[in-house]
């Protein structure tokens, strides 16, 4: 976000004015709650770290949780009537509220707790859990995770001994994916809400594409798969759809109009692929005495069909092959210029033959 100072304006939206603008890094940036600046200012049991993306560049202002412990109640389950084994963490109860700070430039954070109902006992201040993610990227978290019936627990965490480590997303509405390695034993996952354009990349490890409506893949997309590294394309929604609209109030009955679309039970995906085939042919010696060899380059490694045509357009010999040499034997045929035609599903090209 930097320091960099921009005019503020003034707008009017709806009669009212707002001031935008003037942004600048506010001091308590990586402080929000102004716990270690006024609360906890020893920073006690503060966890400290970096986050990096998977290919161990620093992430610049993912935003980590803390859950930060407050109180155990013993035993509630036992206290409900509910199955349970006394003096057992599994049957506690455990509440939290929430520390929040950003990464800076490096990936480094620090998010320092405080606990505000038991400030008297010893040690009262724990960070007993992490959660973090960044703009770009998935979602993980640090810590014992929601293992007990009640909550994460009552345990401060150590500081993590390596980077916590997010895999880059590629999301948008018509989202495009290009320009990137994914390594073996890495992962990525591609978004589109209504399309994905992927082209320029290389999958090796596990990769998943998703659009609702439309997934393009053009040149340069390698898919390799290996033991435990699959490329998976999926014709869904990539952000589930609302199936439960309680507790919302309509504001307004729009007008519907006859052309209007008022219920889509289905969802019909057509997916394109578009195959850049590479076909391309040579003849040497050119020109010969009859007696000469096609070269094809067939990178699809299909069946090639060759023809070979007079001046008048007609075919005079044909030959179907899958290989990429053809030796030709044409001494009988008589002097002169003749068009080789050499095609396959998706290509037809013409080269000229001469026969001295």
């Amino acid at each position: 976000m930097g320091n960099n100072f921009i005019k503020a304006q003034i707008v009017t939206l709806e009669g009212r004015q707002f001031k935008i603008g003037a942004n600048t890094q506010p001091a308590n940036y990586y402080d929000v709650y102004n716990i270690k600046s006024q609360l906890n200012t020893a920073a006690t049991n503060a966890v400290t770290g970096y986050i990096y993306d998977d290919k161990g560049n620093p992430i610049k202002d993912a935003v980590v949780f803390g859950a930060n412990w407050l109180y155990t109640i013993q035993d509630v389950y036992l206290a409900m009537g509910l199955p349970s084994t006394p003096f057992v963490p599994e049957d506690d109860k455990f509440e939290h509220s929430t520390a929040l700070t950003f990464t800076q430039s490096n990936g480094y954070f620090e998010i320092v707790p405080y606990n505000h109902v038991q400030f008297g006992i010893q040690d009262p201040h724990r960070i007993v859990n992490l959660n973090y993610m960044g703009v770009g990227t998935d979602k993980d978290f640090y810590g014992p995770g929601w293992q007990y019936k009640g909550g994460f627990g009552e345990i401060q965490i150590a500081n993590p001994t390596s980077p916590l480590i997010l895999a880059r997303v590629t999301t948008g509405y018509d989202a495009v994916a290009s320009n990137e390695v994914v390594d073996i034993n890495e992962s990525r996952n591609y978004y589109g809400h209504n399309s994905l354009t992927a082209f320029d990349l290389t999958l090796k490890g596990n990769s998943n594409l998703t659009a609702r409506k439309e997934i393009h893949l053009k040149n340069e997309l390698h898919a390799q798969a290996s033991i435990n590294n699959e490329t998976h394309i999926f014709t869904s929604a990539g952000y589930p759809e609302c199936d439960n609209f309680n507790g919302f109030a309509r504001l307004s009955n729009p007008a519907v109009s006859s052309q209007d679309v008022i219920n889509n039970s289905s969802n019909e995906i057509e997916i394109q692929f578009n195959i850049n085939s590479e076909l391309d042919a040579r003849i040497y010696p050119n020109p010969s005495n009859g007696i000469f060899t096609i070269q094809v380059n067939n990178t699809n490694k299909e069946m090639v069909k060759i023809l070979v045509q007079n001046l008048l357009g007609e075919t005079i010999w044909q030959h179907t092959t899958v290989n990429k040499q053809v030796d030709v034997n044409f001494e009988s045929l008589a002097k002169g210029v003749y068009i080789v035609q050499v095609k396959n599903s998706f290509k037809s090209i013409s080269r000229k033959l001469i026969i001295k």
